[in-house]
């Protein structure tokens, strides 16, 4: 799958093209200091937005019908009892009108004009008309359409706002859902419903680095997306990227319906340089050794955040043929992909949410047999993808492949993952990270010793 696939790109507003994290912590400070002065303590502009994040949908969904301003002075309010103070209604009132002062992110006025040029450009937004009027103006760019929760009567993430979308598409434009390409920073308003209706999704993950979910919502268990980015610029670098190698065979695919972006066919287009594939494989196996790759804490992890982020995240969105080509392209990206992120998101849910793409590479690499000339650490690794499945069959796979290597602590790790998933279905350490709620009996699993890894 590429982006040049699609004609239609639909977005998110407020997280993907208007700061909005920026524009609620200052739009929230009076009330922050108000509360702070009556707690003894500073409310960061984290916890603002985090405070945000706690009541907004709660609010939009006991009133769907109200305009966004209503809906963020409720949000004010819900705020104010939370933090132990009386609520303001002019504060509220203020933060209600605040939508237009909400600064727009760097790069998205440049990436939106060149996007312009090569796709239908759409807005789907919780927000009301005049405020995304406003925020229209910092973008630079005129929308072909513009629709918002005041038109629709409703608020994502209710699937109404994008069959609303899908229709007027159709009706005004003669677009087809298979060209559309929905963009959203928000996996709970946009990201997981736009996937369940069939809709190709990109996320740009605007707070890639600063981790957690911030103004919005955590989700469950984190939607598969069909494209990664952390910014809009990257966005509109991918497509330059296409267009670039669009004579040389393009760039990665997607493969069959229903399995990760990177498992499937790749293309002889861009992507990280091949060159790399032998930094990683230096990194891990020269530079590191057991105690790093098993126990290196946040010195290794800083390592791995200065030198392979961003090759992690180009690689999540696409590995391309040159990668896959070779036994030893295949093995630095699964290294990449699966161990990579255990490093950068230590204690996030992000720490897996490359964990199906690894395994399809794995998978691939051992049914060419590109295993066979590897050595006994280098096998390791690629078969640990099948180790961290919650898949009782790749459970199975697992140890009969750490089996085959002659290494009876390997093997035992191999077994104990397997019993974990036998009883469970799934690994209960990962439960926090990923926002699920523990069973009492995982609860009482978890104070036994050795029951994370």
């Amino acid at each position: 799958m590429k982006l040049s696939d699609f004609d239609t790109l639909t977005f998110d507003c407020y997280g993907t093209l208007i700061d909005w994290e920026t524009g609620i912590a200052a739009a929230l400070e009076p009330l922050a200091a108000r509360a702070g002065r009556a707690a003894g303590k500073a409310i960061g502009a984290e916890e603002r937005v985090a405070a945000f994040g706690r009541r907004e949908h709660e609010e939009q969904a006991r009133a769907p019908g109200a305009p966004y301003p209503e809906i963020l002075a409720a949000v004010h309010d819900a705020i104010a009892r939370d933090w132990g103070i009386d609520p303001d209604p002019a504060l509220a009132r203020a933060f209600g009108a605040s939508v237009p002062d909400w600064p727009a992110f760097p790069d998205s006025a440049a990436a939106l004009r060149y996007l312009k040029r090569r796709f239908r450009l759409v807005i789907l937004s919780n927000v009301h008309r005049a405020g995304f009027a406003a925020s229209n103006e910092k973008l630079e760019v005129e929308f072909d359409a513009i629709y918002t929760a005041e038109d629709i009567g409703s608020y994502k993430p209710d699937p109404r706002n994008f069959h609303y979308m899908l229709e007027r598409l159709e009706r005004d434009f003669g677009a087809a859902k298979s060209g559309v390409l929905h963009t959203a920073e928000s996996l709970f308003h946009d990201c997981a419903t736009a996937r369940s209706l069939g809709l190709a999704t990109a996320w740009i993950h605007r707070r890639a680095t600063a981790g957690g979910s911030g103004a919005t919502r955590p989700v469950e268990e984190p939607p598969e997306v069909d494209f990664y980015f952390t910014s809009l610029a990257g966005m509109a670098d991918a497509h330059r990227g296409e267009a670039a190698g669009a004579g040389r065979g393009g760039g990665c695919s997607r493969g069959r319906r229903g399995r990760p972006v990177n498992a499937g066919p790749g293309g002889a287009g861009p992507g990280p340089d091949p060159a790399r594939i032998d930094e990683v494989l230096e990194f891990w196996f020269e530079d590191l050794g057991y105690d790093d790759w098993f126990g290196g804490g946040e010195a290794v992890d800083a390592k791995v955040r200065e030198r392979f982020l961003a090759l992690h995240e180009a690689l999540r969105n696409c590995v391309p043929e040159r990668w896959r080509a070779t036994a030893r392209g295949m093995l630095a990206a699964v290294i990449a992909l699966d161990q990579f992120p255990r490093h950068l998101y230590r204690g996030d849910g992000r720490a897996f949410a490359a964990d199906a793409a690894a395994l399809g590479l794995a998978r691939e690499a051992v049914e060419r047999g590109l295993d066979r000339g590897m050595s006994k650490d280098e096998r390791r690794f690629l078969y640990l993808p099948f180790e961290h499945s919650e898949d009782p069959a790749e459970q199975e796979r697992s140890v009969a492949l750490f089996a085959t290597l002659d290494d009876a602590n390997s093997l035992d790790y191999a077994v104990r993952h397997k019993v974990i998933i036998d009883r469970f279905g799934r690994f209960p350490h990962r439960n926090a990270a990923l926002g699920r709620e523990s069973t009492p009996e995982e609860v009482e699993f978890l104070k036994e010793p050795d029951s994370s890894f």
